[in-house]
């Protein structure tokens, strides 16, 4: 959160992250994302139902449509 400030350059951002993740609670990634919302950035928030942190989940077609839409956003 520190690194998201009114002054910090507006490029877009997407936070991929598993509700399942043992290693990164998942409440860190949604306080990114409303910290950021609040500053009025360009970021988009996707949960990876029954994901842990990485692995095979992130493969699924959900979340490779999910990236080649963003990417095709921006």
């Amino acid at each position: 959160l520190s690194y998201i400030t009114e002054q910090t350059a507006n490029h877009p951002l997407l936070i991929l992250h598993g509700d399942k993740d043992r290693l990164v609670h998942f409440s860190q990634s949604v306080l990114l994302y409303e910290d950021a919302k609040n500053r009025e950035k360009d970021v988009t928030f996707y949960k990876v139902a029954g994901a842990d942190h990485g692995g095979s989940a992130f493969y699924c077609e959900a979340v490779m449509q999910t990236l080649v839409d963003y990417l095709e956003a921006h």
